[in-house]
């Protein structure tokens, strides 16, 4: 028999579940809709940000499957959804009592602060992150919350908000709350419908926030065309996510060379491979922070340095940190010409064997061999899974420098350069970002060798270098890789 706790479920998948308290502030039971992040989708995140939805039995639905497409695709990170649904009295919808600032707005936001907010903090894995979604009614919410309590949450969205209400009383509310918030690192979003976007008041509100928000707030405004007063909600919900998250990235930072041996006093560069315009770096060994130097598209390093690189978005700095270490060590000197070399491509040994992991290939009877030569294809072996191959020979190098070499490879593979491991890329896996590793080489020949093993699925290997002066990795081209067979 296995008893399952309420936490452990938590963690291994995702939770729908109907919850409720009663509030004091507005005398009546609230009923929510709540979501919960799984571990596939949470990851090593144990709390989470929570997204407020008014409307919920409205917006629960919608929200809940743009979030979980959007953080499928790491625009955003997983967060617990929490939709407070509508009261209804005698049939008639609440919503008009609960959101508009003369009515009842101020109760509302007080059932928030002192009731709803501790309630989902202190009963689920919140992390005291917060965001706030509205739609019309709920827009016009938001943009009240925002004005008058902008500390209760750190993001608010609206879609197609009525602002035109009472005159257009939030716009004027908007011209004088907005210059009072120097300092508050906020975002706001809101978006409508291009052919009525003047009629709500959003483009008079877009006006206003041009004039008035101060620097630290992250704000923008969209309209769309061809869309119905509700239909905006899905695009104006993923890109509003989005653009409250912009560049947030869970999976770190992408650069090249990865590692190296650097010879101290001789520079060499770092290429970044990222659109996040906020990137920063040590090399130091210590954690980046917004102070950090800025890592543009490439840097220049002069010597050894333990590089770590991490990314910010809009509100702070990315979990994932990319390490970078490079050894110090002198040029790499090469070995005397062997005799008997062949030109045109290496040797290769052809195994067969079912691994998860590259198996010690000294121990295991070769089934053929040849030369790694402009004719060499993996479809002619006469397996297409559960093999393996050995690659092993000389490299000549026609000019001193950095070599940064690559590999790509489905499924594992290694890379030894003068005896030395030098790339992993070991395990099940299919074909992903290349490894890289920086060498300093003299003129002359080097001893290479190559391990590969496919398991099940596609395959795939390639080994490329990048040569002193140039930029782009080529294949080695066969005339400079050499058979040490008679």
């Amino acid at each position: 028999m296995c008893i399952r706790d309420r936490n452990l479920a938590f963690s291994q998948e995702n939770q729908i579940l109907k919850d409720s308290l009663f509030s004091k502030n507005l005398n009546e039971e609230r009923i929510l809709d709540v979501f919960i992040p799984g571990k596939e989708m949470a990851g090593s995140r144990s709390q989470f940000e929570v997204i407020y939805l008014l409307d919920g039995e409205w917006n629960f639905e919608k929200t809940k499957f743009v979030h979980n497409f959007a953080r499928s695709e790491n625009f955003i990170p997983p967060a617990i959804i929490v939709g407070v649904r509508n009261t209804y009295i005698d049939g008639q919808n609440q919503r008009d009592r609960d959101f508009v600032p003369e009515n009842g707005a101020d109760a509302f936001i007080s059932f928030l602060k002192q009731e709803l907010i501790p309630f989902i903090e202190k009963k689920y894995p919140a992390n005291g992150e917060r965001t706030l979604y509205g739609h019309s009614s709920g827009g016009l919410f938001v943009g009240y919350a925002f004005l008058n309590h902008t500390d209760l949450f750190d993001a608010f969205m609206a879609t197609d908000p009525a602002f035109w209400y009472r005159n257009r009383a939030m716009i004027t509310l908007a011209s004088e709350k907005l210059p009072q918030m120097n300092g508050h690192h906020k975002s706001f979003w809101m978006a409508g419908i291009t052919t009525t976007a003047a009629d709500m008041g959003i483009i008079a509100m877009d006006s206003v926030f041009k004039v008035h928000a101060p620097k630290e707030l992250h704000w923008e405004s969209q309209t769309y065309p061809n869309e119905t007063h509700n239909s905006v909600q899905l695009k104006g919900i993923y890109d509003g996510l989005k653009f409250i998250y912009e560049g947030y990235d869970s999976t770190g930072i992408t650069f090249h060379p990865m590692n190296g041996i650097v010879v101290k006093g001789n520079p060499f560069k770092v290429a970044c491979f990222s659109n996040n315009p906020n990137i920063r770096y040590t090399t130091d060994g210590s954690e980046p922070t917004a102070s950090s130097p800025k890592f543009e598209r490439e840097i220049t390093l002069t010597g050894p340095a333990d590089l770590k690189v991490s990314s910010f978005y809009t509100r702070g700095k990315n979990e994932a940190i990319t390490t970078g270490e490079f050894k110090s060590g002198k040029i790499l000197k090469a070995i005397k010409e062997p005799q008997n070399l062949q030109p045109g491509g290496l040797d290769y040994s052809y195994y067969e064997g079912e691994w998860d992991e590259l198996p010690e290939f000294s121990k295991l009877k070769v089934k053929a061999s040849g030369r790694l030569d402009e004719n060499f294809d993996f479809d002619k072996f006469p397996r297409k899974i559960n093999f393996g191959c050995v690659f092993s020979g000389y490299l000549k190098i026609e000019k001193e420098g950095y070599y940064i070499f690559s590999v790509q490879s489905d499924d594992g593979a290694k890379v030894f350069f003068n005896g030395q491991l030098i790339l992993n890329n070991d395990g099940l896996h299919g074909i992903e970002n290349p490894k890289t590793f920086i060498l300093p080489l003299e003129v002359g020949f080097y001893p290479v060798k190559i391990e590969y093993f496919q398991k099940m699925g596609g395959y795939g290997l390639s080994v490329m270098y990048v040569r002193p002066g140039e930029n782009a990795p080529i294949q080695v081209p066969l005339e400079l890789q050499y058979s040490g067979s008679k």
